[in-house]
């Protein structure tokens, strides 16, 4: 599945063909989705629930430390409480965030049977086009109720959620509308994505679904991409998978569990290290249509106080681990997606955004776990691309040949020594010492690639010979181990390969002109 951008305001459904032009889908680089709280920001109904100018801002500054080490209250880095009413704090985030490899937001959508909550700084991010950094909605379907406090407050609704008929199903869709048009609103294959936090809490989301998908055909998109979120773990979950185009899993809920947890008093603490292991242990395929999620920390004190549950044991180098292995695998299973919880819910403990304790230490973490595999897929790739038979590859080429497809490699920014780190190769002789291998050696050695020796028929009467260990082949079986040897002679490889062959050496044999036009 590709991830397109819509750039029509009512999109022609020609011009927004899925076009594949990579040699494989499993090339793709999941897309980094962060979860984003609209809620810094004064609404009349807080005003009512919680008191005058209220924002979620005022449960994280009362946080206290429960027990030793206790990392409370959170403290954003400078002090920046800052107020999502004011668009410019959005714009910023969104370039933070595009700085530090977060390749959209999600945002939280509340919609009540028309009625509309925390709306504003979406609406915002919406209309401002000097904002570029991509974005769905995620329509976070249940009730309001005040669950900040004690449990037994929970039963307390400050606004019911309903869903009415196809009537009501018809207005909220034409509000998603006015985000599904927007170009830099999140789309595969042409469908608007949406996610929805309780599908099975919708008491006919089959009809809902079905309507919603014709109005958007009418609207000119293939139907709308909707993804089922996974917090089966402490909540309801929709088995008709069939009903939605994918499903997230949605951490830590998915993978709450109460084995292993410590309590003090009331309060419940649970190991991100077994919360991973449980997350790193499903392996999805491309037939599962399941993303997965990852999450930065998790502790909801500040909301519930000592009725809280705190994660314990997150840090930056935990994070980015297993981030890069979700990357692994969610690669593997031609996932377009991974969700992160999150950017910004500071009152649960799961944000990204830098604070007083570890500065922006965890989005570096994002950035290096993004960077290391995209890296990775990228010199992978072309070695696979290039790389003919694992034993033997023979390419007739002259030394020009070679050294202009180096040379036109080089000045694109494609170094030849990242063809042997993404083949595994840490350890290099060179068979040839002239231009061509001598160049080799100087590219290799740059990035502490290993070259054991070099093999030249004329060993005996060159300068560089102590310099570099160059011996003759007949030498070649008390060299030291190495994974390859690379021959730099343009046009005799045939022969020179089945001279090293005779001599019983195991380690792979290789051509130099391969390796150039391969990378």
């Amino acid at each position: 599945m590709r991830v397109t951008d819509n750039t029509e305001e009512k999109p022609n459904r020609k011009s927004n063909e899925q076009i594949n032009d990579k040699s494989s889908e499993k090339a793709m680089i999941p897309l980094l989705l962060a979860l984003y709280l609209p809620q810094f920001h004064q609404i009349p109904e807080n005003d009512v629930w919680w008191g005058a100018e209220f924002t979620d801002w005022h449960n994280v500054r009362k946080a206290r430390p429960l027990f030793p080490g206790h990392d409370q209250p959170r403290i954003p880095l400078n002090q920046e409480y800052y107020d999502l009413s004011d668009v410019r704090v959005m714009h910023q985030q969104s370039l933070l965030a595009q700085e530090y490899g977060i390749d959209g937001f999600c945002f939280y959508h509340y919609w009540f049977e028309g009625k509309k909550l925390l709306e504003k700084p979406v609406e915002n991010y919406r209309d401002h086009q000097e904002i570029t950094l991509p974005y769905c909605l995620c329509w976070a379907n249940h009730s309001w109720v005040n669950s900040w406090g004690t449990p037994q407050l929970e039963d307390e609704v400050l606004i019911k959620q309903t869903y009415g008929q196809e009537s009501s199903w018809k207005e909220h869709f034409e509000y998603l509308l006015g985000f599904f048009r927007d170009n830099k609103y999140l789309k595969i294959h042409n469908k608007p994505v949406i996610l929805l936090y309780m599908a099975a809490g919708i008491p006919r989301v089959e009809q809902m679904l079905h309507f919603w998908r014709a109005w958007a055909v009418e609207e000119g998109f293939d139907g709308v991409f909707v993804i089922q979120m996974d917090n089966s773990a402490i909540c309801c979950y929709d088995n008709r998978t069939e009903l939605f185009d994918a499903t997230a899993d949605f951490e830590p809920l998915r993978s709450w569990s109460s084995k292993e947890e410590k309590k003090a008093g009331t309060l419940r603490i649970r190991d991100i290290d077994l919360i991973y292991q449980d997350i790193l242990s499903r392996t999805y395929t491309k037939a599962d249509r399941s993303y997965y999620g990852a999450f930065v920390g998790w502790d909801n004190t500040s909301r519930k106080g000592k009725h809280g549950i705190v994660v314990s044991g997150s840090t930056p180098g935990k994070f980015q681990a297993f981030l890069s292995q979700l990357l692994e695998k969610s690669h593997a299973a031609e996932n377009e997606l991974i969700f992160l919880n999150a950017w910004n819910e500071w009152a649960e403990g799961a944000y990204l955004e830098p604070d007083a304790s570890n500065g922006f230490e965890y989005l570096a973490a994002v950035r290096a776990a993004k960077e290391a595999f995209a890296e990775q897929r990228v010199k992978t790739e072309f070695y696979e691309k290039g790389k003919q038979d694992t034993s033997r590859v023979l390419l007739k080429s002259s030394a020009f040949d070679n050294a202009a497809k180096w040379l036109a490699n080089e000045l694109e920014g494609r170094r030849i020594s990242d063809y042997f780190i993404a083949a595994g190769y840490r350890s290099v002789a060179i068979y040839g010492a002239g231009k061509l291998g001598l160049l080799l050696l100087k590219a290799l050695t740059d990035r502490s690639i290993d070259v054991v020796c070099m093999i030249d028929s004329k060993a005996d009467s060159l300068d560089i010979g102590k310099k570099v260990g160059l011996i003759k082949l007949d030498a070649v079986t008390r060299m030291p181990a190495t994974d390859v040897i690379v021959v730099t002679v343009a046009q005799q490889f045939e022969e020179i390969y089945e001279e090293i062959k005779a001599t019983g050496i195991q380690a792979e044999i290789i051509s130099l002109g391969a390796v150039i036009h391969s990378y």
